[in-house]
């Protein structure tokens, strides 16, 4: 309960705050980051927000003091110019004058809410900047962590889904087949295969050989090709070979109907295929 409270209080806090209000500028830490964070990222690819973090911390810590000194002044203009911006804001706010501190003398006297350099900069022996500005600077980062944790659990869950989905389909789809196979009768003689398919079964390893990069059906398309450019007689032996199986399925076909009467209604007479 006491928890719940507080978080209410923080909330109305936040709505209370007048958004014309100039905004405190970043540290020179936090600037020198800002600029940089990209920098670490692409040479540190599978750290985390918060890794870079602490890496970003580590270079400041180690970078020289005249190149420190270029983002400290960096951030003093800022600060002049926020304390500027501020007085300025204070005056055109008189009706708010009673619950506002001057902020104008913030660098020599600074109120225990505000910031001074000591309060948000490293100092010479490399010591952490304002722990609240990093605090809500990693607070940010840690929840953008998450969310995109929480966004890739939901990515792998989906996938999962359509994953089962697609296996429950594929079950069903196999349990018909097998269902369709089994009420084939096992003794009825099989069709033979037609004068091109006779020969594209025999010649699809040569055919794959000479073109390894194509997919089963470019193989296919090249065996047409082949086929249709064959020469009559070439083209006529495989014909024969089809010619004398088909007989031969007539032959077995026939005998099989005189075994299997009950079937024969069912079944249609073999005339001459197409090839």
């Amino acid at each position: 309960m006491q928890k719940e409270g507080s978080t209410r209080k923080k909330k109305k806090q936040k709505k209370d705050v007048d958004p014309n209000r100039p905004k405190r500028p970043r540290t020179s830490y936090f600037m020198w980051l800002s600029t940089n964070r990209n920098d670490i990222k692409e040479k540190n690819p599978d750290a985390s927000l918060t890794d870079i973090s602490k890496k970003g911390g580590e270079l400041w810590r180690s970078m020289d003091a005249s190149e420190r000194g270029e983002w400290e002044q960096k951030f003093l203009k800022a600060k002049e110019e926020y304390n500027v911006a501020l007085e300025e804001y204070l005056k055109n706010k008189a009706e708010a004058g009673s619950g506002e501190e001057s902020e104008g003398e913030e660098s020599n006297n600074p109120p225990t809410t505000s910031y001074s350099e000591t309060d948000y900069e490293y100092d010479s022996g490399g010591n952490n900047a304002s722990e609240d500005g990093e605090k809500d600077e990693e607070a940010k980062e840690k929840r953008a962590e998450k969310k995109k944790q929480q966004k890739e659990k939901k990515e792998v869950q989906e996938k999962e889904k359509k994953s089962k989905t697609a296996k429950t389909v594929k079950k069903c789809s196999t349990r018909k087949k097998k269902k369709q196979k089994i009420d084939v009768d096992q003794n009825k003689p099989k069709r033979p295969m037609t004068s091109y398919f006779m020969w594209f079964s025999t010649n699809r390893n040569d055919i794959k050989e000479k073109n390894p990069d194509a997919s089963l059906t470019d193989i296919s398309k090249k065996g047409g090709e082949l086929w249709r450019s064959m020469d009559a007689s070439e083209r006529g032996e495989w014909e024969q070979k089809f010619l004398k199986a088909k007989e031969e399925y007539n032959i077995a076909m026939e005998e099989y109907l005189k075994n299997k009467p009950e079937a024969g209604s069912g079944e249609e007479s073999e005339g001459e295929e197409s090839k």
